[in-house]
């Protein structure tokens, strides 16, 4: 135990000093008092040169006299160090520290079906539409929302660049490319060759004109259009998981042929 005398007040003097954590003080002339000091923040002796602390609940900082230095701890606790730093001090500033600043957060993964609020403009959840298969059974547009990636194609049977695409096989050939992944794709007809809304007898032909093998659909209500602001010719949505929207555009299938392979990491 190292001790330093101190004149004060005249005819006392005191001894001040540090033993296992305990700040233990005797007032010369008096009765001895032991005190007992909570190993978190204590402060030393009010004599000059305060000497650092180190404990096991984190830095004890130095005494507050001149030239006091504060203490480190190494393996502090929760405090993660009181006026001194904290090696891996739980909850604390240190290094290692648990929950502490800088902690990553984790990331919550898009539900299928994606629930409201809806948009229309790229990095939205897209709101739901009811199209229908060539048997006149109704297909949702968020039954896609499971896929990594998926697409859309409208086509508008009046439609020149739309029957270009098609009669160059690009759609199919799209298709094609990924369906081995996971991936799925919609052909949708919107107009009919006067521009009137379609019924599933332009669905078959269409189908089957062009020797599709992807889902074919067709849009009766215009609902494309109405909800989601898709142009009905050659239009292109592509969706990442949940229906997040990646691509919406007028004309943009070599868009959405260059998006695809981003959105499958390709």
């Amino acid at each position: 135990m190292r001790r330093r005398r101190v004149d004060v007040e005249g005819n006392r003097r005191r001894e001040c000093g540090i033993l296992g954590g305990m700040l233990v003080t005797r007032v010369l002339r008096r009765p001895v008092a032991l005190v007992f000091c909570a190993a978190l923040a204590v402060t030393g002796c009010s004599g000059n040169e305060g000497g650092g602390g180190s404990g096991g609940g984190g830095g004890v900082a130095g005494s507050s006299g001149t030239g006091g230095t504060a203490g480190s701890g190494t393996g502090g606790g929760a405090s993660g160090g009181s006026a001194g730093t904290s090696t891996g001090g739980a909850a604390g500033s240190g290094s290692g520290g648990m929950a502490g600043a800088g902690g990553s957060s984790g990331t919550t993964a898009l539900g299928c079906p994606p629930a409201p609020p809806y948009g229309t403009q790229v990095g939205d959840l897209a709101p739901d539409v009811t199209l229908y298969d060539c048997d006149g059974n109704a297909v949702q547009l968020h039954s896609l929302c499971a896929h990594q990636a998926a697409a859309v194609y409208t086509f508008a049977i009046w439609c020149p660049v739309c029957k270009a695409h098609m009669d160059n096989g690009e759609p199919q050939a799209l298709y094609a490319q990924y369906q081995n992944d996971d991936f799925d794709m919609f052909v949708v007809v919107t107009q009919t060759a006067t521009g009137a809304l379609p019924d599933e007898t332009h669905c078959v032909a269409t189908r089957d004109a062009y020797n599709l093998k992807m889902p074919v659909l067709v849009d009766k209500d215009g609902a494309l259009e109405k909800t989601l602001g898709l142009s009905v010719n050659s239009g292109a949505l592509a969706l990442s998981h949940g229906a997040k929207i990646e691509l919406l555009q007028s004309y943009g299938f070599d868009a959405l042929s260059q998006k695809l392979p981003e959105l499958l990491g390709k």
